[in-house]
């Protein structure tokens, strides 16, 4: 299983998922989307990523790069695509265009010609080979088969795509970007100004027959990483999302619910498998990191006080608990620990049986021993003088979710909403 070893959001920190429970999470989301992850989900940045690389590629050929020069190269690339895709189409939204407050800031400063630049006048993020398409996007497209190990390179496949699909297309601007992308300088965002142009057209919001194809195949549908019934029961999944949801489905219990049952329908018994597993554990993880959260906002209260409130709010049954939890443990036991699996079923059990102050006690250990195993300080304890909440670390406050939100609360990803949006870039109905 890969997590997102080049995606720092990823990555767990101490101040972090204070429960641990992404790792588990990810592990049962990864038996349906085995490729992408919660920010590879954007089918242009993809197309940038490959142009990038072809780019870097070329300039080693001729012989005007080394590898070493690759991340400059590409960050360049990556900035020149981001302002056509700004400027040629009117792409505001960050979480599709990485980098848009500076670009948007920097053609206030330099109007229509900003800066292409491997140094602050050109970073289009404050850390671009970390938070842009380096960093977020390198390991999902090596997983889909889409580029090399290492920093440089694409797969004979995405290099004959590049070949047969956009190089014709930037064929006449061809000299002017790679100068552009290999040396830096100035890009004249203007209408009609190439290479500027024609470097647009190719990163627009649409896509051409042959790239549906493409996309479809490596990204949408997994067909070439090396988890097969996984990949199949992606691309069995991705079908059912284009038929049952649209592009504004938000991606929750219910969405998930439906897509099982239309699955069984399908007669996809292994998807309805393992999306009933992410039901159940998320029925579970949901309240779970709920509890968490308003106990970081009760400071010197008593647990018992605390699970008083809960049972006004939540009454003494959480829905969706019926299934036994067992045949999920040595999942959950082997993406975080024995202890930690300990807890997630006390826990569990506790919520099941409507013992809140048992639910708590559960969390608040949780915590303890994620954050040990991070060598760090837990955000909670029990004070031993008064038995008390000792709340060390504030967090953010929260709305607790009322009684009536528990028979659909969902908290975790499961990267189903990165294959739902994959889906519908690549032309699902709405």
């Amino acid at each position: 299983m890969f997590l997102t070893s080049e995606d720092p959001r990823a990555a767990v920190q101490g101040s972090r998922d204070p429960l641990g429970v992404q790792p588990i999470w990810a592990r049962f989301g990864r038996e349906v989307v085995t490729n992408l992850t919660t920010v590879s989900r954007v089918v242009r940045g993809f197309t940038t990523l490959i142009l990038a690389r072809y780019l870097t590629e070329r300039l080693i050929d001729d012989g005007r790069a080394t590898e070493e020069d690759a991340l400059g190269i590409f960050m360049r690339a990556e900035q020149a695509a981001a302002y056509a895709q700004y400027v040629k189409y009117r792409e505001k939204d960050e979480a599709r265009l990485r980098g848009v407050r500076r670009v948007r800031r920097f053609l206030d400063e330099y109007g229509n010609k900003p800066r292409i630049a491997n140094d602050p006048s050109g970073f289009i993020l404050s850390d671009q080979k970390t938070y842009g398409l380096w960093g977020l996007y390198s390991t999902s497209a090596r997983v889909s088969g889409i580029v090399a190990d290492g920093p440089v390179g694409l797969t004979d496949r995405s290099r004959h795509f590049v070949e047969a699909v956009y190089r014709p297309r930037l064929r006449q601007i061809e000299r002017r970007l790679l100068d552009l992308v290999g040396r830096g300088g100035s890009i004249d965002t203007r209408t009609g100004r190439e290479p500027f142009e024609s470097f647009a057209k190719v990163l627009s919001p649409s896509f051409v027959t042959a790239e549906v194809s493409f996309y479809r195949d490596t990204l949408r549908d997994a067909r070439f990483v090396e988890r097969t019934a996984a990949a199949q029961r992606q691309a069995a999944l991705a079908s059912l999302m284009q038929a049952k949801l649209n592009s504004s489905t938000a991606i929750g219990r219910v969405a998930v619910s439906d897509l099982a049952l239309a699955a069984e329908h399908s007669g996809e018994n292994s998807l309805v498998d393992k999306l009933r597993r992410i039901l159940r554990l998320e029925a579970m993880l949901a309240p779970a990191e709920a509890l968490f959260d308003l106990v970081l906002m009760r400071h010197d209260q008593s647990l018992e006080s605390i699970a008083e409130y809960i049972l006004g709010e939540w009454g003494s049954r959480i829905p969706n608990l019926q299934e036994p939890i067992r045949p999920l443990l040595n999942d959950i036991e082997g993406a975080s620990s024995a202890k930690q699996r300990q807890e997630l079923e006390r826990c569990d059990d506790a919520l099941h049986r409507g013992d809140y102050t048992g639910a708590l006690l559960a969390v608040v250990e949780i915590n303890r021993v994620v954050m040990e195993g991070r060598k760090s300080a837990p955000w909670v304890r029990l004070s031993p003088d008064t038995g008390r909440i000792d709340v060390r670390y504030r967090g953010e406050d929260s709305r607790f979710p009322e009684g009536e939100d528990l028979a659909t609360l969902w908290r975790n990803s499961y990267f189903l909403d990165a294959l739902k949006d994959v889906t519908f870039q690549l032309g699902g109905h709405d």
